[in-house]
């Protein structure tokens, strides 16, 4: 009776054993896809993964499978249920699953107004089970951003400031795209070429307002621009209206002294002492923002480096079309020489204070006997003049065989003795005050 027993109850032993396995094995594993959320470019889905183990919710892999909708959905998602690695679709494995089962995942960078097929997926640890859920179905919504401009600029000689209003754009597309202007000296603007002026999302207000400074115009320069807001996974353009603008003229920077040419009252490329104005190299056309620092040479366009030399272009480029003062105010502005600022220096010169944007609080101004006077914080600038002998060549030169430009000092401590100086090499980028010369 007793063998009996133990038979009976080791038979049922190895029957409870045989149905917790299958139990385990056979687990419900239902995968139920829920609410979706889409806009242009994103879709957010939610759903449930039911029956599974607390080991498969920490450590197995949950996420989406997704296509643009065809005929082929059904037949590439079994496919990767089968095994295959490397189907013809787009893998999500980053989504969110709790405790519980219930999971959430944001897809990115979908194509706006394009219908999906997607399902969910479950795969193990060890990489052996592989589920998906029932195949749905889900559509983008259209890419139709769109701008307030009210036209009203602010605008100076060398900047113009614009305002407006991006609206009818979902939040998590913006986080997808760039937004900014594009800006153009002619009225057939092309984002892609034309000079794009990009904002920080995170600066742009809750109601979608921005404002966008468009800086290094041309003086008495007209410019037409367009808003817009580029998607970045693909590079296309939504774009706004076509507006333009005139930045002010030079005319009334011009300040008479009873020299030989007028002086300008600001540095080139700034309407405010306390806003730094940018530094040129010797012959640059732009500002690579070193002011006072040498650039690489691969970046100084005036050198030739099969050679070991400069690329002249001439001694004297005042007025020519290496002179960056000629090139942003136009008519006859140019870069100083050399025998005009030894005319300034001429005048009567007193130091003052003045705050400037590189911290100094002194300067020198400059008074001529007519009253007249400009001011000139401390630092030095170019002149459009190469030095007149070897003799002068800086040990910042690379080129012993080559001369250096003039600079001249509004620095208190050496202005009386020594205004003129040869200090830096042509790649250095140093400030310029331009002139008005009535004999060009």
């Amino acid at each position: 009776m007793k063998r009996n027993l133990s038979l009976y109850l080791l038979a049922f032993a190895c029957i409870l054993t045989t149905s917790c396995k299958k139990e385990i094995d056979e687990a419900p594993d239902a995968v139920e896809s829920g609410e979706v959320s889409v806009s242009a470019l994103t879709a957010t889905i939610n759903g449930s993964f039911n029956g599974y183990t607390n080991s498969d919710y920490a450590y197995a892999t949950f996420g989406i499978l997704y296509c643009p909708s065809s005929d082929k959905s059904e037949s590439v998602f079994q496919s990767w249920k089968d095994g295959n690695d490397k189907p013809e679709c787009q893998i999500l494995k980053n989504g969110t699953i709790s405790t519980k089962g219930s999971f959430t995942a944001k897809i990115e960078n979908l194509t706006p107004d394009t219908e999906y097929d997607y399902c969910l997926f479950f795969l193990s640890e060890d990489k052996t089970r592989r589920e998906i859920g029932e195949i749905q179905k889900m559509k983008t919504a259209a890419f139709n951003p769109a701008f307030n401009i009210d036209g009203s600029v602010d605008i100076m000689h060398y900047t113009a400031t614009v305002n407006g209003i991006l609206s009818s754009i979902d939040a998590n597309d913006l986080n997808l795209c760039t937004i900014g202007m594009v800006l153009s000296d002619t009225e057939e603007i092309d984002p892609n070429t034309g000079r794009s002026f990009a904002i920080d999302t995170k600066d742009m207000s809750s109601d979608g307002s921005f404002s966008i400074q468009f800086s290094d115009l041309r003086v008495g320069h007209s410019y037409w621009y367009k808003p817009y807001v580029k998607i970045n996974q693909t590079g296309e353009y939504a774009l706004g209206q076509l507006r333009s603008f005139t930045t002010e003229s030079a005319d009334d920077m011009m300040v008479d002294l009873g020299l030989s040419v007028k002086w300008a009252d600001w540095d080139l490329g700034t309407d405010d002492r306390k806003i730094p104005a940018p530094g040129y190299a010797w012959g640059h056309l732009i500002s690579y923002g070193n002011k006072y620092h040498k650039l690489q040479l691969s970046q100084y366009k005036y050198w030739d480096s099969s050679k070991g030399k400069y690329v002249e272009i001439g001694s004297d480029i005042c007025g020519t079309e290496y002179d960056v003062a000629h090139y942003l105010l136009g008519g006859k502005w140019r870069m100083p020489r050399k025998t005009e600022v030894e005319e300034l220096f001429n005048l009567n010169i007193t130091v003052i204070d003045i705050e400037g944007a590189d911290g100094n609080d002194y300067g020198l101004r400059f008074t001529a006997d007519n009253g007249n006077f400009i001011e000139m914080t401390s630092t030095l600038r170019w002149t459009g003049n190469l030095c007149d002998s070897l003799d002068y060549v800086s040990y910042w030169g690379v080129d012993t065989d080559a001369y250096t430009p003039y600079m001249y000092n509004s620095n208190i401590a050496m202005y009386k003795d020594a205004y003129l100086k040869v200090l830096y090499s042509r790649e250095c980028e140093a400030v310029i005050r331009p002139v008005w010369d009535p004999n060009m």
